[in-house]
């Protein structure tokens, strides 16, 4: 049997997953903390009887209940796994308050770490995991300080996983997140900054297929992130982005 799990399954962006992967999967395993509005999202496909979808309401931060989760699916039986999941976080009440900062890093990269440490055993020869991070893990930014380290964090433990598993047949994917319109009103839909979900998508589900291993989610975002690494440090310390 071959499933994709999807962490932080509320986003809009699972609906488009599980669209785009609904003739190659035989079950969907949808995990996050909101099962009502996991209900609600699904609803768009109430007609497909032949779709087998399974959601879980599950804390990321309940670290070892998801740990139990995870030991209950059988070894080899996940064709991928997608991650969702970020808090951007108050940086100034992190500062100040080190539960806070906790919180943020055990949202942004600890957990999710460990747990896709445990996942691994039960990915497929030719699967993959594909992790959300952020264009803010590309330079650290006062205005989402412990965001940007956390997500920095979690872009080098991609980097040194997808090493460690290179002559495993597991695909390693990093899709490097600018604005996008994952929920319905979240973001104004018509700013050029802001990329649909089913754009995001279709790039990242394409990008997999051909074993891509960084993944922007759009082109313009891919142009911003060479610009700031560029920016010299004398000079970024004093904006305020």
């Amino acid at each position: 049997m071959k499933r994709l799990i999807i962490y932080g399954a509320t986003s809009l962006l699972s609906i488009e997953f599980i669209k785009k992967y609904k003739s190659e999967i035989d079950e969907f395993l949808l995990i996050a903390r909101n099962k009502s509005k996991l209900h609600n999202l699904l609803k768009v496909f109430d007609d497909e009887t032949k779709l087998k979808i399974k959601i879980f309401q599950k804390d990321l931060l309940e670290l070892e209940e998801n740990i139990e989760f995870i030991k209950s699916i059988e070894d080899k039986s996940i064709l991928g796994i997608i991650f969702l999941i970020g808090e951007t976080g108050d940086p100034n009440l992190e500062f100040k308050n080190y539960e806070e900062c906790l919180k943020n890093y055990n949202t942004n990269l600890i957990n999710p770490v460990i747990l896709i440490n445990n996942l691994i055993p039960k990915i497929e020869n030719n699967g993959f995991v594909c992790v959300f991070s952020s264009l803010a893990g590309i330079r650290g930014r006062a205005l989402r300080l412990f965001y940007c380290s956390a997500k920095a964090g979690l872009i080098s433990y991609l980097s040194g996983l997808r090493q460690k598993l290179s002559k495993e047949n597991i695909n390693i994917v990093n899709v490097i997140a600018g604005y996008m319109n994952t929920e319905k009103f979240e973001l104004n839909a018509n700013t050029f900054l802001v990329t649909d979900p089913s754009v995001v998508a279709e790039r990242v589900y394409k990008g997999i297929k051909v074993k891509k291993e960084i993944i922007y989610t759009s082109k313009l975002w891919h142009m911003i992130s060479i610009i700031i690494q560029l920016i010299p440090e004398k000079i970024f310390k004093k904006l305020n982005f």
